[in-house]
């Protein structure tokens, strides 16, 4: 396949190639915020489309799929009658509250263990919970592949980096849902940085209540109001509708594709959306 025509430059095709492909990543990311649905979203999968035609793909089609589109609008956390208020992020896919905010004392929980829940009144309080990440070892990503190539013996067996895509308590939402808590607020104790702004879990369910993260740098000014019982307004509000966001798929028919069941397919993949205007997730 032929991705397109380049001129030659001093520093050789590959060079024109990465400038090509960096181009690409910056208009992805020119175009957004691409959560599920949002109108971002939809206008890559547009550019994907066209641009997998121009590459000179003879197959190329949309599939859709129906998505939670989930978009906040206000989000704000107060004490002691606006005296002092934190920033928050919405936990995604959790409930809206009213536009004036839901109140009441908070509760700490801790991890949210089971024993952390024992003796504790929880109906009409909001509670606040230490949010733990998981965590990514060379071991669990060795024993999970299909082959591992790693003729120096350079990816060690031990931790590789906390996998902040996975909260190992968020269940602790739940607990507290069925004793009758009216919010949530999580604190990201394990944060690699300061900052609220936090898109998991992404899973595109929506939950029963109100709900935002916190970030670390003022996770035990929050622990301790939380631990006094102290009053706080929460207040998250946005909307939300069903989508459809679209698997934008082309495809390379191989020599062989008329000829035997035994032939294989190779599928390369990755996704379009992302919970802000960045390139990790997953322009490039």
């Amino acid at each position: 396949m032929e991705i397109g025509a380049h001129k030659a430059s001093d520093a050789g095709a590959g060079a024109a190639d990465t400038i090509e492909m960096l181009a690409w990543i910056r208009r992805i990311v020119a175009f957004g915020i691409r959560r599920p649905g949002y109108s971002q979203s939809l206008q890559v999968e547009q550019w994907l489309e066209e641009t997998l035609r121009e590459f000179g793909l003879g197959e190329v089609r949309r599939e859709p799929v129906p998505v939670n589109c989930w978009q906040p609008s206000v989000t704000a956390m107060t004490f002691a009658q606006g005296a002092l208020e934190h920033a928050c992020f919405p936990i995604p896919y959790t409930a809206w509250s009213v536009n004036a905010g839901i109140e009441g004392p908070m509760v700490f929980l801790g991890e949210g263990r089971p024993e952390d829940f024992q003796g504790v009144g929880l109906r009409g309080r909001i509670a606040v919970f230490e949010a733990r990440f998981g965590e990514v070892t060379g071991a669990s990503l060795k024993q999970r592949s299909l082959f591992v190539r790693d003729a120096h013996q350079s990816v060690p067996d031990g931790p590789l980096h906390v996998a902040n895509w996975l909260i190992r308590n968020f269940d602790a939402y739940y607990e507290a849902q069925k004793r009758g808590a009216t919010g949530i607020i999580g604190l990201l104790v394990d944060s690699p940085i300061d900052g609220c702004q936090f898109y998991v879990p992404y899973d595109g369910h929506l939950k029963a209540l109100p709900a935002v993260w916190v970030g670390r740098e003022h996770a035990t000014t929050l622990r301790e109001l939380a631990r006094a019982n102290e009053p706080v307004r929460l207040v998250s509000t946005g909307e939300n509708h069903v989508v459809d966001s679209h698997n934008i798929v082309g495809i390379i028919p191989g020599t062989g594709r008329a000829g035997s069941d035994a032939n294989e397919s190779i599928i390369i993949t990755c996704h379009h959306d992302a919970p802000f205007a960045s390139a990790v997730e997953d322009a490039s």
